[in-house]
């Protein structure tokens, strides 16, 4: 679970996520970065540093797994599915 997140992180290519899936426009990238920045905010995780063997990265990365989950905007994303939950439906 926690292994996806930490892929996106640290890899996330997002030209590539745009390119490769339409409906990974502006508006979604930017719900996903606020996401994201709330999450780290939430629970003191270094988002800038991408560090995933920080002792508060598996709390940030269920707070972006479950806020993804339940976001109609973000999960209504395959992009977003498949970036971050690794579901490709």
């Amino acid at each position: 679970m926690v292994e996806q997140v930490a892929n996106f992180v640290t890899s996330a290519d997002w030209k590539g996520l745009a390119s490769k899936f339409d409906d990974f426009n502006e508006a979604k990238q930017a719900a996903l970065r606020a996401t994201m920045k709330q999450c780290a905010a939430d629970f003191e995780y270094p988002l800038a540093s991408k560090d995933t063997e920080h002792e508060n990265f598996k709390y940030f990365a269920v707070c972006l797994r479950n806020n993804v989950s339940v976001s109609a905007a973000l999960n209504g994303s395959k992009a977003i599915r498949f970036a971050v939950l690794g579901r490709g439906y």
